[in-house]
């Protein structure tokens, strides 16, 4: 009888109505989860929409730019192709049939079986259920309609579901949670910080997944997770903030899950750093992972930047500070018969040196004093 009661009524509905076939190639926009009355209203409301193409299978619905007719469609067994009159036709036809006393927040509409219901379509004034209009009420999945709110839930918020004739009743079986929270009981519950949950679901989620190692979410209720920046890592999943990489490393990568030791020769000297800096003149870095170079000893010297090792001043000259580029002779009175000396010794007694940068003192026959310059 309902099967005899479904062709009646569309027997009586004007425009192109195609069961098993579809045009392919002109597609406008796409929707999922719909019914196939709620398939034609998006039509309508699309005012570049000629026909559509609904798949009973999985409840999609494509929106077609063109209405082509007779041997232009494909055979598709599981759509059925509408023409944009049959969708206004299909509109008008439901008004006519449903004849049910609704409430004032209520409309009556034909369900998917062709059974006339009152859906809501606004909220009571009195309800408790924040932030639900009627265009946020969800189209039609198979037999069944959903709702879900127009902003992201604060803390939590409740829902109602509805039965398989789209009638609302006040239970939970089915809520529609909002991206970033799950299911709680009766509630839908904003994801903690370091977790996320990045789709709405008609089910509902009991738990949220933690965000993988090298993102985060700062604060509770996010659908998504966010790259760690330049400069930055995590090591560890479901976390709420990235630390900065250590003075000595670097990261030049998003969502890094660890920093990189800056090479010997080079260091980082705050954290966060994107990159690494060559040491200056009298400087080094004999291993990685250094925030600061090292001062050449007394006695070396460095004059190029970037180096691992300092060089020992060569005899003759001496290097009484750090971090020198170069070194200085001994001065006249003064050798240095050693590599890396940090100062110059004075000529003993019989001996004297006349010049600088000298590694030995000439003999005197005559007993002068230490330091002597000249015999």
């Amino acid at each position: 009888m309902k099967v005899f009661i479904l062709l009646s009524v569309l027997s009586l509905i004007a425009g192109e109505y195609d069961y098993g076939y579809r045009v392919d190639n002109q597609l406008l926009k796409s929707f999922n989860d719909v019914g196939e009355r709620s398939c034609c209203e998006e039509c309508i409301a699309y005012t570049n929409c000629q026909s559509v193409n609904y798949n009973k299978n999985n409840y999609s619905c494509e929106l077609n730019y063109q209405h082509i007719s007779g041997p232009g469609k494909a055979i598709h067994a599981e759509y059925v192709y509408m023409d944009r009159s049959h969708c206004f036709s299909l509109a008008s036809c439901s008004e006519r049939f449903c004849n049910l006393s609704c409430n004032a927040n209520e409309k009556c509409a034909l369900t998917s079986t062709n059974q006339p219901a009152c859906i809501i379509t606004e909220c009571n004034p009195t309800s408790t259920i924040p932030d639900i209009t009627p265009k946020h009420v969800r189209r039609e999945v198979g037999l069944s309609w959903w709702l879900w709110c127009t902003v992201p839930p604060t803390t939590s918020i409740q829902l109602f579901t509805c039965d398989t004739d789209g009638q609302w009743v006040n239970h939970y079986s089915s809520c529609v949670c909002w991206y970033g929270t799950y299911l709680d009981g009766n509630y839908c519950t904003k994801c903690p910080a370091g977790k996320h949950l990045p789709y709405y679901n008609k089910v509902g989620y009991s738990s949220c997944i933690d965000c993988p190692s090298g993102h985060y979410t700062p604060g509770p209720g996010y659908g998504w997770c966010y790259k760690c920046t330049l400069g930055s890592y995590q090591s560890s999943p479901g976390r709420s903030y990235c630390d900065l990489c250590p003075s000595g490393s670097y990261s030049i990568d998003e969502a890094a899950t660890s920093c990189i030791a800056c090479p010997a020769g080079q260091h980082s000297p705050i954290s966060g750093s994107t990159s690494c800096i060559d040491c200056p003149e009298g400087h080094y870095t004999s291993a990685p992972g250094h925030g600061n170079c090292i001062p050449c000893p007394a006695g070396y010297w460095q004059n190029h930047i970037g180096q691992t090792t300092c060089n020992p001043c060569q005899v003759g000259k001496y290097n009484d500070a750090v971090g020198k580029k170069n070194c200085k002779h001994c001065k006249e009175g003064t050798f240095s018969d050693s590599e890396g000396a940090a100062s110059c010794k004075k000529c003993p007694l019989f001996t004297y040196q006349d010049q600088t940068g000298q590694s030995f003192c000439k003999s005197c026959v005559i007993a002068l004093s230490e330091g002597s310059t000249s015999c």
